[in-house]
């Protein structure tokens, strides 16, 4: 031994078999004196404890009563401005599809939009694209002007700007 501390990460010397039994003995020690200290007697700590159990019980009652409100996450603008988009995307994906295929496809999502909800109904030529919010029906038939659907774009994106 040079008499130079250990280096970082160094593994220490190995324990002599009686140092370990000491210290094994020395931590009974002091487990045997924890658990003789005194203790507050139950009698004491009863009161605390039935307190904060009728809190407890309290609160849980009082929360469970508590009508439960859906948290809304739109508001009815911001509903109608997405179903009024919806149809605009809706009727871009369908002219597309007439232009590429020849004819109007047999649903929307052979046009390539699926789970949403909007109704598509085509005859011959024409089609009609329809969304519901609550009790208002939002319809656009094809020649319609879209400029009410494709504005609708600028309230969502209103609603996003913090």
């Amino acid at each position: 031994m040079t008499g130079l501390p250990p280096s970082p990460g160094a593994t220490p010397p190995p324990k002599k078999p009686w140092e370990f039994v000491d210290e094994v003995r020395r931590d009974a020690d002091a487990m045997v004196a924890d658990a003789a200290r005194p203790r507050a007697p139950l009698r004491t700590r009863l009161p605390w404890l039935s307190l904060l159990l009728v809190v407890l019980v309290v609160l849980n009652v009082l929360e469970w009563r508590r009508p439960r409100v859906a948290p809304q996450a739109f508001t009815s603008a911001e509903e109608e401005a997405s179903a009024r988009f919806g149809i605009y995307l809706a009727q871009q994906a369908v002219i597309h599809y007439r232009d590429s295929a020849g004819r109007l496809p047999p649903s929307l999502a052979a046009a390539g939009l699926e789970g949403g909800d909007i109704a598509y109904h085509a005859a011959d030529s024409i089609f009609t694209l329809e969304a519901r919010v609550g009790p208002n029906v939002y319809a656009y038939r094809f020649g319609q002007d879209l400029t009410p659907f494709s504005g609708a774009y600028t309230t969502l994106r209103m609603a996003t700007q913090p």
